[in-house]
C-alpha cells in the first residue's frame, strides 16, 4: 500500500532533516543536539497517524484470513482490494443496521416527506 506523492514527499524530507547532521540545531550540541530531531520525527508520526492505522488495521485483517485460509488447506492471497471490500461490506452493514434502528425510534419515517 503506497503512500500518495504527498505524504511519501513529507516523509523523505521529515528523514533527511533527521539524517541531517547541522540542521536547526545541529546534533552535536550536549542535550539538544537531538530534541529537534525527535520533535520532527513525532510532528511526522502524527501526521501520518491515520494512514499508519489503517496499515494495522489491514495487516492484521491480512494475517486473520491468511489464518482462516491455512485452516482451511487453502493458498490465501490477500489483497489491499479484499480489505477494502470488507471494510466497504463493514460499514454498509453498519449504515443499514443504524438506519432500521432510527426507522424503529422514529414510528417508520425518520421525519420524512410521505405526501407532498
Amino acid at each position: 500500500m503506497a503512500l500518495p506523492e504527498p505524504d511519501r514527499r513529507r516523509v523523505l524530507d521529515g528523514l533527511a532533516y533527521v539524517a541531517e547532521a547541522q540542521d536547526l540545531v545541529p546534533d552535536n550540541v550536549p542535550v539538544l543536539g537531538l530534541v529537534d530531531d525527535a520533535i520532527m520525527l513525532e510532528l511526522l508520526l502524527r501526521g501520518l497517524q491515520h494512514e499508519l492505522d489503517a496499515y494495522e488495521e489491514f495487516d492484521a485483517y491480512r494475517r486473520e484470513e491468511r489464518s482462516v485460509g491455512n485452516r482451511a488447506g487453502a493458498a490465501s492471497s490477500v489483497s489491499r482490494e479484499d480489505w477494502l471490500d470488507s471494510r466497504r461490506e463493514a460499514l454498509h452493514e453498519r449504515m443499514r443496521q443504524r438506519r432500521e434502528r432510527d426507522l424503529e425510534a422514529h414510528g417508520g419515517t425518520l421525519g420524512l416527506i410521505t405526501h407532498f
